[in-house]
């Protein structure tokens, strides 16, 4: 049997180590707690307040998840479908869509408010900024909720009917048992 000086069979260890650490490694996963969603960030908004994104914070972590890697993006599309909701109605009608980031300012606003009271008489807006309106219309029934539950509403819609091109246009039933009340976004 022949025998290697120590020194030599260490540096060979240690070459071999060093081009394994080198290889290069793509990513198989993304983990999809990193992907952004407007009503996670609502419920953060709700729950607490002092650490939550501000709206300009938000915005940018959904620009930072689409712009994120081809693997990310796919698993964005996965969670995407995962939180679809079928109760959200996407559309296009007059005035037209809103500016998106206007509209997470309109969210911000609402979640803010707290349990005062979003009250509908026909139709109501909420709040308008921009080129973004999020309005209350009476489905029936108690056409009122908190402003908060308003914001969690707006919320789902932006992360159903959000664009690619920045614009979001929507509507849902209010997320509350008993509400009758729709929520949308829109143009002013």
């Amino acid at each position: 049997m022949v025998h290697l000086p120590t020194s030599l069979s260490l540096a060979a260890t240690l070459s071999f180590l060093t081009l394994i650490a080198a290889a290069p490694t793509t990513p198989t996963t993304t983990s999809t707690s990193d992907i952004f969603s407007f009503a996670k960030w609502v419920n953060d908004l709700i729950t607490h307040p002092d650490t939550a994104l501000s709206p300009e914070e938000a915005w940018q972590a959904y620009l930072d998840t689409l712009n994120s890697t081809s693997v990310a993006i796919e698993a964005a599309n996965d969670k995407a479908e995962k939180r679809w909701d079928a109760a959200v109605q996407c559309n296009d009608f007059a005035p037209g869509p809103a500016w998106a980031p206007d509209a997470v300012w309109c969210i911000n606003y609402l979640a803010a408010k707290g349990s005062t009271a979003c009250v509908v008489n026909d139709v109501s807006y909420f709040c308008t900024h921009g080129r973004a309106r999020i309005t209350g219309v009476s489905g029936g029934g108690r056409p009122e909720s908190s402003c908060q539950d308003a914001a969690q509403t707006a919320g789902l819609i932006m992360d159903t009917c959000t664009r690619s091109n920045q614009y979001v246009e929507g509507s849902r039933m209010n997320v509350r048992a008993g509400v009758q009340m729709y929520v949308h976004i829109r143009a002013p």
